[in-house]
């Protein structure tokens, strides 16, 4: 019976402590987007799809952090954002141009207009 409470115990606090972060990417353009998100952790890549003029989320994980800290290591953790459109492919390689496209919305290439989500 104690090891069934104590299960009971961990999974409602594991369960209350998991968080989601979304940054929604708002395809600005007529053309079709590919978004890829290159990480240094594990050779891993978030792809996103975005058809003309629509919107779609880039969500991020974890538990025991604040959204921000949730967000910001993710985009921390980022070697490289490229986007592709039928007539353009845009690359962010440096971790302060990834920052200001997904966190302040500046992007150089007006393709695509970012905002944070926190769920």
């Amino acid at each position: 019976m104690y090891k069934l409470v104590c299960i009971i115990g961990l999974l409602i606090c594991f369960s209350s402590c998991h968080k989601i972060a979304y940054i929604s990417l708002f395809n600005k353009t007529n053309d079709s987007l590919r978004i890829y998100c290159h990480y240094n952790i594990n050779d891993r890549i978030d792809s996103v799809y975005i058809y003309p003029n629509d919107s779609c989320h880039l969500g991020f994980w974890g538990a025991f952090q604040s959204y921000e800290k949730l967000k910001n290591s993710n985009i921390y953790n980022m070697d490289s954002v490229q986007i592709f459109t039928s007539s353009k492919r845009v690359v962010y390689r440096d971790k302060e141009s990834i920052y200001k496209l997904f966190v302040c919305n500046k992007d150089t290439a007006k393709i695509i207009e970012t905002k944070t989500a926190l769920h």
